[in-house]
């Protein structure tokens, strides 16, 4: 799912994701309201959240995510890098540049979501064959 408020991220994070033959982009939200309408009734592995989200907080937000989805994998992303560091000690998976090589999403992900892989949820099954 991906969660960010300017359309054009959205739509080359879709074209992106797209090209992996694992990989289904099942939502999208420009809001935290949307985004929580659409986990309420989507079964969501991994969530490619923009930092600043209109209507999100991430005190508040990462534990309501939680609640919706106990094992999603969130990777958040934003303009600014230098708030990567808040970002990971909020309880993200991963933070990422959104001025890094779209590779480095990639990485991300296929690190986050390979079972037997360092750093890999082993729950997790992205849209595996």
């Amino acid at each position: 799912m991906l969660a960010d408020d300017e359309e054009r991220v959205r739509h080359a994070l879709r074209i992106v994701l797209g090209r992996q033959p694992d990989l289904d982009v099942v939502g999208e939200a420009a809001q935290a309201a949307d985004l929580f309408t659409l986990l309420a009734g989507e079964p969501v592995d991994l969530l490619i959240l923009d930092w600043r989200l209109p209507g999100f907080t991430p005190a508040g937000g990462l534990s309501q995510l939680q609640q919706y989805a106990p094992d999603l994998i969130i990777i958040a992303l934003s303009g600014r890098p230098e708030v990567g560091a808040d970002a990971h000690a909020a309880g993200v998976h991963a933070f990422i540049s959104k001025i890094d090589p779209p590779r480095t999403l990639l990485d991300t992900i296929q690190r986050l979501t390979r079972p037997g892989q360092p750093g890999s949820q082993n729950y997790l099954s992205v849209n595996q064959p």
